[in-house]
């Protein structure tokens, strides 16, 4: 063969190898990303090809869309980092490796992940996620460093169903759930997805997602539980746990944990007294407060909630919303104060649950909803609530303590939250930075929080912000409310235009423990939920 002959194959070698190596393009830009391939750093742009191996970075205040081969499609927020680890659109054996490594994501699998589900695998630093024709959203924690430690991943599934594993664990996701995970620990078992969480990487240029009806099961294929119950059996020596979550045809309601069912711990009576933050509508504006009120009895011998309300506390009006509900033992459960589960009541659609974290014997608290959409009442959105037992006789203890002769006893507990801005939210990460310390000093006709007492969390964002409410002021009885009475510190820095709630209750017959709601606000961001602690 002629060298004109040699040339020209190698040519055509050459053409095949880079039309081969084209695996998609970049179909949305907006601000600035680069990708780096063959360690060289190329600057992307609408139409841009993408390689295999490559590792996508978008800048700061940037998002950008990548539309593959087999038209999966991935949705990168500011900031955010891709490695496209592996991707092969072949009709025998096709297959996709991404690994998210910073940032918020959103991925709506194409035909790689209809055909060979099996193939086709999302990673993050804490898990892997299998999927089954879906929408997964996320958002990648910090690593941590510099005495700062690491943020948990926030996985979603906004449409069809996913497994969330990594070596402690697995959990079932279907449409309208989220889970958290913490490196080194099982996926938290579900919450209800986060509209936050969606939109978190979308601006002006990048549509917002809504959620869909939730498609039902294919007959012709396992379900993930199926497959996760069938890993499970498989992998029993390795102490890998897989969560079965309860799903429900409506987005609105959360998986319920612990599952409905009967009452499993027959006390008898149990009342409980607190307080709620609830989302509502006043005038065309969304407004957060945290002035709500609780009572709820429960009779735990049939499954039924007796003389119970929910005070709304809208400064020009009181609304009360009845709790109360007839014996059902499909739609309520009761283990102890902090695990129980209830669905629906007489008058309203809508939920309550305990999040079991940080065990108090005094007080409980978790997340609430009701749809009761009016401009007047609530939105149907997730809300917090926290209540204890037996705040009556703390209320004479804390009394009685006010009239006698000067003491101090100090609290120590945590938060349960979110902080948002407008435009998105971010929850309270539960294990950072999250402290209660109230110091209060009692006797000689009167008490007060002392200087010193404080709220401090941390938010579950890629850069966190560290908040801070400084709590003081004077206290009558066993409950208070403060506002304004102390100085709201984000990052250090403290808002001379901040403003700030607390609302409290002693509980337990010596006033053991003491919990309630708190409200913040410095700049744009308004920081909410509740907090218990125990002395």
């Amino acid at each position: 063969m002629s060298k004109w002959g040699h040339l020209g194959m190698v040519m055509c070698l050459l053409l095949s190898t880079q039309v081969c190596a084209s695996i998609g393009t970049v179909s949305l830009l907006k601000g600035k990303a680069t990708a780096n391939r063959n360690h060289q750093t190329i600057a992307l742009a609408n139409g841009t090809a993408l390689e295999e191996h490559d590792l996508i970075t978008t800048h700061a205040n940037s998002q950008m869309q990548l539309t593959f081969e087999d038209k999966t499609v991935i949705t990168l927020g500011s900031e955010s980092v891709l490695d496209i680890k592996e991707y092969l659109n072949d009709t025998q054996n096709p297959k996709a490796k991404f690994k998210f490594n910073q940032g918020t994501f959103k991925t709506i699998t194409g035909q790689i992940g209809k055909k060979a589900p099996e193939n086709f695998n999302l990673e993050t630093k804490t898990a892997t996620i299998g999927i089954r024709g879906t929408t997964v959203v996320g958002q990648i924690g910090s690593n941590g460093g510099n005495g700062i430690a690491p943020l948990p991943d926030l996985i979603g599934c906004s449409s069809g169903q996913i497994i969330v594993s990594n070596p402690s664990g697995s959990v079932i996701l279907t449409q309208g759930f989220q889970t958290l995970i913490l490196i080194g620990q099982p996926p938290a078992p579900p919450v209800p997805l986060s509209p936050a969480l969606i939109n978190s990487m979308y601006g002006s240029a990048l549509q917002q997602q809504t959620l869909p009806p939730a498609p039902p099961p294919s007959p012709l294929a396992p379900t993930l539980v199926e497959q996760a119950t069938q890993t499970n059996q498989q992998t029993a020596t390795s102490n890998t746990i897989v969560t079965q979550v309860e799903t429900h045809s409506n987005s609105f309601y959360p998986t319920f944990n612990p599952t409905l069912q009967a009452s499993s711990h027959n006390v008898g009576i149990v009342s409980l007294s607190g307080y709620a933050t609830s989302h509502y509508k006043q005038n065309g504006t969304t407004s957060i407060s945290n002035t709500d009120t609780l009572s709820l009895i429960l009779d735990t011998s049939n499954d039924s909630i007796t003389d119970s309300t929910m005070n709304l506390d809208r400064f020009t009006h009181v609304d009360s919303l009845s709790l109360n509900k007839n014996s059902d033992s499909s739609t309520m459960t009761y283990k102890n104060i902090k695990e129980f589960s209830i669905k629906d009541f007489n008058e309203y659609q809508g939920w309550l649950q305990t999040e079991n974290t940080y065990a108090n014997d005094y007080v409980t608290w978790g997340y609430w909803s009701i749809k009761a959409n009016d401009d007047t009442k609530l939105l149907a959105t997730t809300n917090y609530w926290v209540a204890g037992v037996d705040s009556g006789t703390a209320h004479d203890h804390i009394a009685t303590l006010i009239a006698g002769n000067n003491i101090s006893y100090t609290y120590n507990g945590h938060v349960l939250g979110s902080v948002t801005n407008g435009a998105n939210s971010y929850s309270i990460d539960p294990t950072n930075n999250n402290a209660v310390v109230f110091n209060f000093d009692f006797g000689g006709g009167s008490g007060s929080l002392a200087n010193g007492s404080y709220i401090k969390f941390q938010t579950t964002q890629a850069t966190p912000q560290v908040w801070q409410i400084g709590v003081s002021g004077g206290i009558e009885g066993g409950s208070f409310n403060l506002g304004n009475e102390a100085t709201v510190q984000v990052n250090g820095v403290t808002d001379a235009l901040s403003t700030s709630s607390i609302k409290g209750t002693f509980y337990g017959s010596n006033a053991e423990a003491v919990g309630g709601t708190f409200k913040a606000t410095s700049g744009t961001s308004t920081a909410s939920g509740v907090y218990k602690a125990a002395k």
